[in-house]
């Protein structure tokens, strides 16, 4: 380890010790974590579940690839059933094969620019993704017992809607499709989507969630209703229409937005997520980190009741 490597290594360790001894001091000892270091995003991952529970391991480009040797290939972020079953046809069985493997050799395998990928994690390396565009933003929530009817539900997936709406604006997309989901006690899933020009105005979005939602089967319990926009596209790459569509409302949008993010989400909304306020709160999922500005509640008062838009 070289001598400006040793004081960062042990600066992270002690960040990281830090973190575990405010988790165990405001949570206490039924609440732990495992956190990994590592010279890549990769290997600090593989590092955290190299010692679970509670543990913390530290991964130092000096002790690659051998360090690694003791995992098993499913252990690997990226590799799974069908990747192990790929890699095993190509003679690769452990970690220290694969870390053995050339750069050619690991391309053949993964069949493209993805095993070089891999190759350079292995080793380290930070590895730059080419940006991605992103194919859908949607939310979805289990209906509690008093919302599992029909204007329960609609209510909830209304409040979903208008929260799409806002991350499109704030993302500076646009959408292209909407389709709805409704799971049914005893009588399964049904769905439902429609395509219209690419558009962001929350006001036109549930005229378009109120149509569909009158193709629902009917006396059937919700119990979990989903929303999602796809076939989204920048703002910029859009074709402005040939006749204006009296249905949107850019203005309308801007005002409500600006109402929202500074006096909460609360603070102004549309009338057919009445039922459902409390419903749908901000939360962090697998696929999702909310931004506070957007989601968090935090109004600092100048509005002391909530205002209602009847849709």
């Amino acid at each position: 380890m070289g001598a400006a490597q040793a004081p960062k290594s042990l600066w992270i360790s002690f960040l990281a010790r830090a973190v575990k001894a405010k988790l165990r001091d405001h949570v206490g000892a039924v609440l732990t974590c495992s956190i990994g270091v590592g010279p890549n995003r990769f290997l600090a991952k593989t590092a955290s579940n190299m010692e679970k529970p509670d543990g913390l391991v530290v991964i130092q480009p000096e002790d690659l690839p051998e360090c690694l040797f003791r995992l098993k290939l499913q252990d690997l972020n990226g590799i799974a059933g069908a990747m192990l079953e790929r890699l095993e046809r190509h003679g690769i069985r452990t970690v220290a094969a694969l870390c053995r493997a050339d750069r050619e050799h690991l391309r053949r395998v993964w069949g493209g620019v993805e095993g070089e990928r891999m190759y350079d994690r292995l080793r380290g390396e930070n590895v730059v993704l080419p940006p991605t565009q992103r194919s859908s933003l949607g939310h979805s929530h289990v209906l509690p017992p008093r919302l599992r009817h029909d204007a329960g539900a609609f209510a909830v997936l209304s409040k979903l809607t208008q929260k799409a709406a806002l991350r499109l604006r704030a993302e500076g997309l646009l959408a292209g499709r909407l389709g709805l989901r409704v799971s049914y006690r005893r009588h399964g899933d049904w769905g439902l989507e429609t395509r219209f020009a690419p558009m962001q105005d929350t006001l036109a979005c549930l005229r378009l969630l109120a149509a569909l939602w009158a193709e629902r089967p009917r006396r059937r319990e919700p119990v979990k209703v989903a929303m999602v926009f796809s076939e989204l596209l920048p703002c910029g790459k859009a074709s402005l229409p040939l006749f204006p569509d009296a249905a949107r409302s850019p203005g309308l949008d801007s005002a409500l937005d600006g109402v929202r993010l500074k006096f909460g989400p609360k603070a102004l909304y549309f009338g057919s997520a009445f039922l459902a306020q409390e419903q749908a709160p901000m939360r962090i999922s697998f696929t999702h980190i909310p931004d506070l500005r957007l989601e968090a509640d935090t109004r600092a008062g100048g509005l002391s009741e909530r205002a209602l838009l009847e849709v």
